[in-house]
């Protein structure tokens, strides 16, 4: 292998696979929705070549970490055989589209196991969190310029036409709803550092973010994201003072939280009392919704679902493994349950959707409980875990996770938060050990 090639950084390395993921363009005003088999298809080929032919062979730090990796291969080895199987026996009407759905597996394999081939110490979670940091900044940069219509024709690119023409800021996703759920991590990532490192700048950014997810008016995202700010951020928070909190301490960072919180609240008051007309789409459903109204987005969802329960009852079988992609029937699944439910059966919603999800979560919260990290790690996974606890709420909505740019970092997030435990557990373990040997020592030294 070039030298060269082997004194690029794991900053680097992350950069170049965060940025070609968030910023190549699907050429969705161009090709349609063609345009995304060329992101994760070069996706799939840059990290094929980078774990294959210059990392090799994936070193694991320990058994309990190569059997968790084992679970999510088995998840997405089911995956495969998933898409395959019920194409083949249980579709009604295959077209050419429902075959690009193979990659999918293998993409998110590719993705999962990046963490495992870039991070190896603390100091590389240090350089991670610096490309979430560059990836947020590319997006403000991007929404900024969406919002000033100077270059209209960039968006074209990434969106659809009719997307470039309103006020929902896309960024470099193609529906707003994607832009918003990416947007949201960043959020709760930048409160977290505003109450733990306490600058003004993070405090700036929190404002910016929380401006740009408004901005969206993804009415299903903006919903969720109120939710987690009331419930999962300060769940969250908690997990790494818990200690505090059961002798009934109320930490600092609990009590920061709630400011920050009403900040964003007159925020919104005020977006609300002065740009009502700019984000009618937004406040018009969220007022609906609050007269018990019905919304056509939601109709339309139920609609969906119905249809998915009556294919599911039609046979035991698809009820298990779905009807393979069969786009020709139901092409555009809004929904994640919908999703996995109909293409996959409720074994795939199950195994698919479900367990991935959970585990994530439970690292997330195992990494928080550690106390061998570091405050300075936690704004980090703080964000990371608020993020995936609020998912299935904002995945009623849409299927997230499995479009492009977010199916790519939701999976490496995951393979992050395995990788991470294990690298701090490591960590505890070493710590340990020089305490028992300096202990020894001078015991020693004092028996001389």
């Amino acid at each position: 292998m070039d030298l060269k090639l082997k004194k690029i950084g794991t900053y680097e390395i992350l950069l170049l696979f965060f940025f070609f993921a968030f910023f190549f363009p699907s050429f969705r005003g161009v090709v349609g929705r063609a345009g995304s088999i060329l992101v994760n298809g070069g996706l799939i080929m840059l990290l094929g070549m980078y774990l294959v032919l210059y990392k090799g062979k994936i070193k694991f730090l320990s058994k309990p970490e190569k059997r968790v990796a084992l679970l999510f291969f088995v998840v997405f080895g089911y995956y495969a055989l998933a898409i395959v199987g019920s194409t083949l026996f249980l579709s009604t009407q295959v077209v050419f589209n429902d075959l690009f759905e193979v990659h999918r597996p293998l993409l998110y394999t590719l993705s999962f196991l990046l963490p495992f081939a870039t991070i190896q110490s603390p100091h590389d979670i240090q350089k991670l969190e610096r490309v979430l940091f560059a990836v947020c900044g590319a997006l403000i940069v991007l929404s900024l310029v969406q919002l000033s219509g100077i270059a209209s024709p960039l968006f074209h690119l990434y969106t659809r036409p009719a997307n470039v023409d309103s006020l929902q800021v896309t960024g470099s996703f193609i529906a707003p709803y994607d832009m918003a759920f990416v947007m949201s991590l960043f959020l709760f990532h930048s409160i977290s550092l505003t109450l733990f490192r306490r600058r003004f700048g993070y405090f700036f950014l929190t404002l910016l973010v929380g401006l740009i997810v408004v901005l969206t008016q993804s009415r299903s995202v903006v919903g969720a994201v109120l939710v987690g700010l009331g419930l999962m951020l300060p769940i969250a928070i908690a997990l790494p003072t818990l200690h505090r909190l059961v002798r009934l301490k109320v930490d600092k960072s609990l009590v920061r939280l709630a400011l920050i919180s009403f900040l964003l609240l007159c925020l919104g008051t005020y977006l609300y009392l002065t740009y009502s007309e700019q984000l009618n789409y937004l406040i018009h459903g969220f007022k609906r919704v609050l007269a018990g109204q019905s919304l056509g987005p939601l109709e339309g969802r139920i609609a969906q679902w119905n249809f998915a329960m009556e294919q599911a009852r039609s046979s035991w079988l698809v009820a298990l493994f779905g009807n393979g992609p069969s786009k020709e029937i139901m092409s555009l699944v809004e929904s994640i349950y919908t999703y996995h439910v109909f293409r996959y059966g409720f074994l795939g919603l199950g195994i698919v959707f479900v367990v991935p999800a959970i585990v994530g979560i439970v690292f997330a919260g195992k990494v928080l409980l550690n106390r061998s990290v570091s405050a300075s790690y936690w704004p980090m996974y703080i964000g990371i875990l608020a993020w995936l606890l609020i998912m299935p709420i904002a995945a009623i909505g849409n299927n997230l996770v499995e479009q492009i740019r977010i199916s790519f970092l939701y999976h490496f997030l995951l393979g992050c938060l395995v990788r991470s435990y294990y690298i701090w557990s490591a960590e505890k373990s070493t710590a340990a050990s020089s305490h028992r040997l300096t202990s020894c020592d001078s015991a020693q030294n004092g028996s001389i």
